[in-house]
């Protein structure tokens, strides 16, 4: 496990790395090398919390703390809003009845198929190959305050004569949560990134009001309990667990983003990061490969910096 960056002043200069048994190794860089951080949202600001880089009072807690972390001098301390920006698309979830029998497939055709389904399965077909969700939309949101906020839908069949939307609000969300690190070493959400503002919540409860009323449309094929409202739906909102945006990319270093469009933590000199923390907007479909594109991309921005890669 990566512990922590080795710094002298801006320059990295090796990584320490403690081992499963618990013994610790540092690994020099190699002269003109750099060190490339893809440890998570979670992680990557654990891995900068205890190489003195972030929020003062992060680093203390580090400082602290039981991990027996060397930190770098306090006057080498680099003040960033790591773990801070934390997003995700938050989820409701709508249920429908249908008027007409519809009938779902058991679990089993995934975890028992049967000897068609894995044949079609070898060539790259069927059922093995496909996903749970039957259909999938794309819409927007205009909200009171002037921005355009995305939704996402995806539709399957939850059992027999049941059909389940889940609503995702994606790009344009403007929540955000945070993590924070604790004296054990550990990385904690102590604040969940989800419908913390109006608009979020404007947005949200307006396309499923609107999922509802569609429903209740006389010639609607889907039936709702009368009872159901958004409101109450948007109130039982999960997340996606699709995390981004603890180490957010900017264009200056003005207190609000942690790396440069390259990649490169402000204030140093050799550290990028490329997972998903460095992305500093919900995509408005799912995050994985939006993320990936962005990972592929800064590498080359990286390689063509000519530093040199030594860890």
């Amino acid at each position: 496990m990566v512990l922590r960056a080795i710094r002298d002043g801006s320059l990295i200069t090796g990584v320490e790395v403690e081992h499963d048994g618990g013994a610790r190794e540092i690994i020099k860089l190699s002269k003109g090398g750099s060190l490339v951080l893809a440890a998570g949202s979670h992680s990557t600001p654990r891995v900068l919390f205890n190489s003195g880089i972030g929020p003062a009072k992060q680093i203390e807690i580090v400082a602290s703390g039981t991990t027996n972390i060397q930190l770098p001098p306090k006057e080498q301390w680099i003040d960033l809003p790591v773990g801070e920006n934390l997003k995700d698309h938050g989820i409701a979830t709508v249920t429908f009845t249908t008027k007409e029998e519809l009938i779902a497939l058991p679990k089993t055709a995934w975890t028992d198929p049967d000897q068609e389904t894995v044949n079609l399965f070898a060539q790259g077909s069927g059922l093995m190959a496909q996903a749970g969700q039957r259909l999938n939309f794309w819409t927007s949101v205009n909200t009171t305050d002037g921005a355009t906020r995305h939704i996402q839908g995806t539709v399957r069949a939850d059992s027999n004569n049941t059909i389940g939307v889940k609503v995702y609000l994606t790009h344009g969300t403007t929540s955000t949560g945070t993590v924070e690190i604790i004296p054990s070493g550990a990385t904690n959400m102590t604040k969940n990134p989800l419908m913390h503002t109006e608009g979020d919540k404007e947005a949200l409860t307006t396309f499923v009001d609107q999922l509802l009323q569609w429903a209740r449309e006389p010639n609607s094929i889907l039936t709702v309990p009368e009872n159901a409202t958004a409101e109450a739906l948007v109130a039982a909102i999960g997340g996606g667990s699709h995390y981004l945006g603890t180490t957010q990319m900017g264009t200056a270093n003005d207190g609000k983003s942690v790396v440069d469009p390259d990649t490169k933590v402000w204030g140093t000199d050799n550290l990028f990061v490329v997972d998903a923390s460095m992305h500093p907007e919900v995509p408005t479909g799912n995050t994985q490969a939006p993320i990936m594109v962005a990972a592929a991309y800064a590498a080359k921005r990286i390689l063509d910096l000519g530093l040199g890669l030594g860890c």
